[in-house]
């Protein structure tokens, strides 16, 4: 870390020409050193070192910018002896000099002059030559001997700046933010009084007004305790850059474009008899277009000049001419943008030289002029009126359109009576710069393994880069690295294939594969679902700060960017019956376009998905808004949905065919077929697999898990007790035996399974969660709230959690610490949906469900894109006795939802609960039933919707199909025993209902407007 703080000290500006050497001499007399400190002793503080002073002092004179330093720094630990041991200094010998004034070792009251026994080793590292640059750098390095923990070491140094191709314009910019804390900061800047110097400082920081004395003007910053900024990383580069004081002559930009434009107009012109001219020639004669002809241009100057930056002696500056480029075949930034201001002049086409900062690019036009800032230069040319940003040093571009305006923010053409600056604003991609193809092929059957062809195609500099570091591998470990790719980009599939091609002319990396496996279907009732979480929007968002100096900020945005991804399923040919979920979108959020689209014609389902940014940051309020609507695209993956009309293939039948001795392949289809909803053909498969292989815990788990799903206990604890004693490990099975034991009532038993589960996998969410509510259940919240907690430091995205947790509170008789929490969390963000369900809970529970209202009417203002809040808000409405509002807000859900069977169920579900416009929930459970015959769970909503119309036969029937197919559905055995009840059968609806609470305490809930409904006397009397 010092090294670095020294390397900032001692590296900047100038001096005589070829300075190779370390001078000594006494400190310059402008400089007021600051009284030092008594020397401190070590610390507790564990730091390895601290750094007692940081002086730093500039002086301005005819001859040179100068800067002197004085560090102390304190060693603290043999730690500290190895970062802060080494004095290092840097300076270009063609315009600095170094001088070194004192090092000294304080120890106590002694001063030991290292400088009187030792000298400086001076080296030429050129630390950037991986990058291809020679800056001519010296280093100076010193290793104090004998310096020992508890020493101070003092480093006095002035660096001079005179570089002759800027004269006497003075220049300094100086900054102090370090990575550790400074005890005492000390700035000091002075000049002749005729010298017109500008000052100024970068926030937090304000300069006091320059004071005039006998020998100039002076300004002057002196700081204890300087400690470090923590700036978020997440802001733009302008706010990054905090802590500054910068210093100049230059009046404005244009006084650095007017000193820097003359060198780039001669290094630009063609020596007579120039060989370029021929290239000129042969471009002009194979492109009419003054776009193709700047293109094929860049190219010349990209691919067949290298890059290698030369900035020694002048080189630091003065380009080197087009002509002696072109004859080397390589230069650095000034010299590849001489050569292709040549080229494109000769095409008869406008371009200038443009300096540019890579690191001060953001917030440049706030700043003083400084030449230092800039450390690129680049080409602007304007094409059939077009503004475009061109580099030399660039790899890969191919057409001037698709050239990316680099993200300098700002440029100072070289213009003559030009703008000085000029904003370069950075356009949005025409193309996308990696596309994904991912095309299945399921014709065979859904349960038959399914062909993959996949392809990514990648552009521009990154597509070129990544092609190189492949070329550089041997054919295995090439073909390993894309294997892997294709792996991570289609989980679940073996690749058969891989291969990549570039396509130089296009600028094109085409990646692709071949490969196969079987896609991931699930059992929805009767019939099958297929979830592509891959089409979930996602995209970069910051996630919110906390609260201080920098949270309201604004958030970067990855800008340019374009990604766009194709799936394709190929289906069954001539089978009806499949349907698509999840709802087109096309909306700018986030600073992102986004587009998904969703078409199924005949047999081939296509899904497209694009991101493509816009803008470079958002306001804090903006990037909050887009968390909001995020939220709920997060959980809107596109679904393809296959109804119980499907019948297997000869092709799904061998794959699901059990006569198979292979123990692996068994488990894996007796999981397909459970996913089916076919238990009796998974049991035949897992039956099959523990015959086989009696010591396979993966076969007992398997089984163990589907006898639990059909209540058959014993024979499920024997399979998942046999489990765990073959794998004592296994975090599956002893999960399991804690479901099972809550489902016995066995609540600690559960706890104690779950207890196991966690000492095995720490951050196993689903064991917390279980374990907490059989805590609840065992009258031990204290512990289920300790557990809510610990979900909630593994997850706090999982709003679910928060609601237990504030629930569990309001058990233990804290309810106003849940109050508390609730008003903290809707003044933070009044549509916090774990607050809003939390006190709509309290409120109904209280019978006062319209004391929720009025913050579920702030969250629904504040959030209007949020159905769920719109869901919580219909249901206070209903229950306070407003139908019409409740209505209102149910409305607004079904034009935000799609027309998929599971949108249509939760919809009809919602105003089943409500006992709301039952005629259009019977309708919207219809069309679910339509779409996927025999859901359970869309069985369970047509029955509450028949349960609230009267049509009790219909009901009772309808509970009797869904739990034929769910037989441990708790709320269909709850509505159930509601209809029998209302039908005359007391025992029967006592036994349905009693069941029910066993598997869910809670099923009860949702029939509660049912029985308000009926006066709280059973239906039908």
């Amino acid at each position: 870390m010092l090294r670095l703080i020294w390397a900032i000290c001692l590296t900047l500006l100038a001096g005589p020409v070829l300075a190779q050497t370390v001078e000594r001499g006494p400190a310059p007399g402008w400089v007021r050193a600051i009284d030092a400190d008594a020397v401190p002793v070590v610390d507790r503080s564990g730091a390895p070192f601290r750094i007692l002073v940081w002086d730093h002092q500039i002086h301005v004179d005819d001859q040179a910018t100068h800067a002197w330093s004085r560090t102390r720094t304190l060693i603290q630990s043999t730690t500290g002896l190895a970062a802060a041991g080494t004095v290092s200094a840097a300076w270009k010998p063609g315009s600095q000099t170094l001088t070194v004034h004192a090092v000294n070792i304080l120890r106590g009251d002694q001063v030991i002059d290292v400088l009187a026994t030792q000298s400086f080793e001076v080296l030429r590292r050129e630390q950037n030559l991986e990058s291809s640059m020679l800056d001519g750098v010296l280093t100076a390095t010193l290793q104090p001997a004998d310096l020992r923990v508890g020493d101070v070491l003092e480093v006095i140094t002035t660096i001079s700046n005179h570089d002759p191709v800027t004269g006497r314009h003075g220049e300094y910019i100086l900054g102090g933010q370090f990575g550790v804390p400074v005890e005492r900061f000390h700035v000091r800047m002075t000049w002749p009084s005729d010298r017109p110097v500008r000052v100024r400082a970068v926030a937090p920081w304000t300069l006091p007004t320059p004071r005039r004395g006998p020998a100039g003007y002076s300004v002057e910053l002196d700081i204890r305790d300087l400690a470090p900024l923590e700036i978020p990383t997440n802001t733009p580069v302008r706010f990054q850059h905090a802590r500054q004081i910068e210093l100049t002559e230059y009046r404005d930009w244009t006084d650095i474009a007017d000193l820097m434009r003359p060198l780039f107009e001669r290094a630009a012109v063609l020596e007579p008899g120039s060989p370029l001219h021929a290239e000129i020639e042969r471009i002009a004669q194979a492109h009419a277009a003054p776009a193709d002809r700047a293109a094929a241009a860049l190219r010349l100057v990209q691919d067949d000049v290298r890059y290698l930056a030369l900035a020694m002696g002048e080189g630091g500056y003065v380009p080197a001419s087009a002509d002696e480029t072109w004859r080397r075949r390589f230069g650095d930034c000034k010299g590849k943008t001489a050569l292709l201001m040549a080229l494109l002049r000769g095409l008869g086409i406008e371009a200038e030289a443009a300096l540019v900062s890579t690191a001060f690019g953001d917030g440049l036009n706030e700043r003083l002029p400084l030449l230092t800032l800039f450390d690129h230069v680049i080409v602007r040319t304007v094409i059939d009126g077009q503004v475009y940003w061109i580099d030399g040093t660039r790899i890969g571009d191919r057409a001037i359109a698709d050239a990316a305006v680099p993200a300098y923010h700002w440029s100072a053409p070289l213009r003559a009576g030009g703008p000085g600056l000029e904003a370069m604003p950075v356009r949005p991609l025409r193309s996308p710069a990696l596309q994904i193809s991912l095309a299945f092929d399921s014709s065979a059957g859904l349960d038959a393994p399914s062909a993959l062809v996949g392809e990514m195609v990648m552009s521009g500099e990154t597509a070129l880069a990544l092609q190189a570091g492949l070329a550089n591998l041997s054919a295995t470990e090439r073909d390993e690295g894309l294997r892997t790719l294709w792996a991570q980009a289609a989980e679940g599939f073996e690749v058969d294939s891989a291969a990549a091609v570039y396509d130089d002319e296009a600028g094109l990396l085409r990646m692709t594969m071949t490969g196969s496996g079987r896609l991931p279907w699930t059992s929805m009732g009767a019939g099958r679902r297929l979830e592509f979480p891959e089409t979930i929007m996602s995209f970069p968002i910051a996630p919110a700060r906390e609260a201080g100096p920098y949270a309201d900020l604004p958030y970067v945005v990855a800008h340019p960017s374009y990604i766009r991804s194709t799936i394709t399923v190929k289906l069954p040919p001539g089978v009806a019956g499949f349907s698509t979920e999840g709802a087109d979108i096309d909306e700018e959020l986030g600073g992102y376009s986004l587009r998904r689209t969703t078409t199924l014609v005949d047999d081939l389902v296509t899904i497209t998905l694009s991101a493509r940014s816009l803008v470079g940051e958002l306001t804090a309020e903006q990037t909050e808004a887009a968390r909001v609507r995020y939220a709920a695209l997060e959980s809107a993956p596109v679904a393809l949905l296959a109804s119980s009309a499907y019948r297997p293939t000869e092709a799904d039948a061998a794959a699901l065919s059990t006569e198979t001795d292979n123990v692996d392949t068994l488990i894996q289809r007796g999981e397909i077929l459970r996913a089916r909803g076919d238990h009796r053909g998974a049991l035949a498969a897992f039956d099959r697999a523990v015959e086989l292989s009696p010591g396979s815990a993966g076969a007992h788990v398997s089984r163990g898990g589907l006898l639990l799903d059909r209540g058959e206990f014993a024979r499920a604890r024997a399979d998942l007790e046999r489990a765990v004693e073959l794998e004592p490990g296994g975090v599956l099975a002893t999960n399991l035996l804690g479901f099972l034991a809550m489902q016995e009532g066995r609540f600690d038993d559960a706890v104690l399974e779950f207890t196991v589960a966690l000492r095995l996998q720490r951050d196993d969410l689903g064991a917390l969660m279980n374990r907490a509510w059989a805590y609840r259940r065992m009258g031990r919240h204290d512990r289920a709230l300790a557990d809510y907690r610990a979900a909630l430091a593994l997850d706090d995205a999982q709003w679910g959690i928060r609601v237990q947790e504030l629930e569990t509170l309001r058990e233990m008789g804290r309810g106003e610490e849940a109050d508390g929490q609730i008003a903290a969390r809707l003044a933070a963000d009044p549509a916090d949906a774990a607050a809003l369900q939390a006190r709509m809970a309290a409120a109904i529970k209280a019978g006062t469900p319209e004391d929720a209202l009025p913050a579920l009417d702030a969250a629904v203002a504040a959030g209007p894109d949020r159905m769920e809040i719109r869901g919580f808000r219909a249901e206070a409405r209903a229950r306070s006795g407003d139908a019409a509002g409740a209505l209102e807000d149910i409305a607004a859900i079904r034009a935000a939802a799609g027309t998929g069977p599971t949108e249509l169920n939760n919809l009809c579900w919602t105003q089943a609960r409500l006992g709301l416009n039952l005629d259009q929930a019977l309708a919207d459970c219809e069309a679910a039933l339509a779409a996927v015959p025999g859901s359970p769970s869309y069985l369970d909503s047509r029955a509450m919707v028949r349960l609230h119309q009267g049509r009790l036969a219909e009901a009772l029937a309808d509970y009797e199909a869904a739990l034929e197919g769910a037989p441990r559905q708790a709320a269909s055995l709850y509505g159930r025993g509601l209809a029998r009840e209302a039908m005359g059968d007391a025992a029967g609806g006592a036994v349905d209902k009693a069941a029910a609470l066993a598997i869910d305490p809670e099923a009860a809930a949702d029939f509660d407007m049912f029985v308000r409904a009926r006066g709280g006397a059973p239906a039908g009397e």
